[in-house]
């Protein structure tokens, strides 16, 4: 299935209509189509031809060094980051399995693949030395706590559950900003668990990493480098910057939001949960967000006013003053939907305006941010495509031919594809009031694809966009067991007057980039 998914793009357009059994002869489309010609509607058998650009790729800048991206990455090689973060008191915690190889971690001296691996101190020792040299400023490390528990299942989920809730009070109650905590394997409900613990109840910020990944030598270096970007962010700091990235003035805010609903198999009942993020510093790095619960099924946003008020209150603390410009990039939200935005989330937003600025409120453009579609490009010369995978190269970006004769759009591919045909991002202006030149914004949204804090190489869709979505799956695990798991079968249903979770973190983390 995943060999298939994930064809080279030549095969792909091969099977839609340059084979003997492609798809427009399976549609039936392999001969005069009378039917269709009665109605006035002609089947080419060829592929358009739309007409692309490839946009210049970005200069990226750390603390000692400019970099300049191949194929949409860099590398962390020898830099500093622009802006290195502060955490104070940390710790690590081992969560262990009580049984036969159980230890998250083996000993000095064990074997894997007949190469020695570290112990603990061995590969905390190695993560300071990574932190240090990327310039993070690191508190006191206090003593590792090795905490044993049964492996997670319905019968253990209520011990584990205490564990670690006892675990975040006590880093609490001693000042411990940060857990580093060490998983014998990757657990979707153990990982949930972790992050409500510390986001919610106890306000203490937690990274996690799987041990057999983070002692294995080969690629460890680069392990513990994206390691050191989360811990970056999280200490407030800045990976890289930009050049000319305020093209509209420094007063201008980006908001990202988003909607997650709940998946198939859900308690019943079950609430859909909203995700507001917003810039709050010049370098585009520190994204602090708005999440809460809203009634299930629902795709618009409610408590808008809410949200964007707590976000431009947080602007304002850090630039001392409101932001005259705004930019909204809206998440999940599909082509019939456009003209809900405009009529269900944007009064609220301006009602927010109104109690924070009075009658000057600021300008706003809102672009929707589309990755459910079905449009691929493939290219039609060797200067156009990347000839590892057959896809376009980053940066290309088609603004006509496939695009609406009604509405300004754009699709655009910032990242290297990978794996398969890649799919562009679609960008769709519904409402301008900062006069962009097409040209302006999709540079400009293409630079925002290259300025995502947590990776070395240009994403998929933009930051803001990218953020909110992560800031709404962050909320998921809040409530994992209703949402993830199969409750309707069971009989469950959701309330929200019981349920552990409904809106916010705690006080200690609404002023971080908690979800990175």
């Amino acid at each position: 299935m995943l060999r298939f998914a994930a064809r080279a793009p030549r095969l792909n357009a091969e099977s839609i209509a340059g084979t003997p059994g492609n798809g427009l002869r399976t549609m039936g489309f392999n001969g005069p189509a009378q039917v269709a010609n009665n109605f006035g509607i002609e089947v080419s058998k060829e592929f358009i031809t739309v007409p692309g650009r490839i946009l210049p790729t970005p200069k990226v800048y750390y603390g000692n060094k400019e970099m300049q991206a191949r194929e949409g990455s860099w590398n962390l090689i020898n830099i500093k980051f622009a802006k290195p973060g502060s955490i104070g008191q940390w710790a690590c915690v081992v969560l262990n399995y009580n049984d036969q190889r159980g230890n998250a971690l083996l000993p000095r001296g064990s074997q894997i693949q007949g190469t020695d691996v570290l112990d603990d101190n061995g590969i905390l020792t190695s993560l300071e030395r990574h932190l240090n040299a990327y310039g993070v400023r690191m508190g006191t490390r206090l003593q590792t706590q090795n905490i044993l528990i049964s492996r997670p299942n319905e019968q253990s989920r209520k011990a584990i559950d205490e564990k670690l809730d006892e675990t975040f009070f006590k880093a609490a109650s001693y000042g411990i900003e940060l857990l580093f905590i060490i998983l014998k394997e990757a657990d979707k409900w153990l990982y949930s668990r972790i992050k409500y613990y510390g986001d919610v109840k106890h306000g203490v910020q937690s990274i996690c990493a799987v041990g057999s990944k983070i002692q294995k030598p080969k690629g460890q270096d680069m392990y513990l480098g994206n390691l050191a970007l989360k811990f970056n962010i999280k200490g407030g700091g800045v990976v890289h910057t930009q050049r000319d990235m305020h093209p509209f003035g420094k007063d201008c805010m980006l908001v990202g939001i988003d909607v997650t609903l709940p998946s198939p198999g859900s308690a019943e009942g079950s609430p859909s949960i909203a995700g507001v993020v917003a810039s709050v510093d010049e370098q585009l790095s520190q994204w602090p967000g708005s999440l809460r619960t809203q009634r299930g099924k629902e795709e618009m946003v409610q408590g808008l006013t809410e949200m964007m008020l707590e976000r431009l209150e947080l602007w304002r603390k850090h630039n001392k003053s409101l932001p005259s410009k705004i930019i909204i990039f809206r998440d999940g939200v599909s082509e019939g939907q456009y003209n809900l935005v405009l009529d269900h989330e944007l009064p609220p937003i301006q009602k927010a305006f109104e109690k924070l600025y009075g009658s000057k409120t600021p300008r706003i453009t809102v672009v929707i941010v589309g990755k459910r579609h079905h449009t691929r490009f493939y290219p039609t010369d060797g200067k156009s495509m990347d000839q590892r995978s057959g896809n376009p190269m980053p940066g290309t970006v088609v603004d006509r031919g496939v695009t609406s004769h009604y509405l300004w759009d754009f699709f655009l591919q910032a990242h290297k594809g990978l794996q398969g045909t890649a799919r562009p991002a679609h960008y769709v202006v519904i409402k301008d009031e900062l006069n962009f030149s097409q040209d302006v914004l999709e540079s400009y949204v293409h630079k925002l694809c290259y300025q995502f804090n947590r990776a070395t190489k240009a994403v998929s869709i933009c930051p803001p966009a990218y953020y909110a979505d992560l800031i709404c799956e962050r909320g998921r695990m809040y409530l994992y067991s209703t949402l993830n798991e199969n409750q309707s079968a069971n009989g469950s249903a959701y309330n929200a007057q019981t349920a552990e979770w409904t809106q916010g973190v705690h006080k200690n983390l609404t002023e971080k980039t908690f979800y990175i």
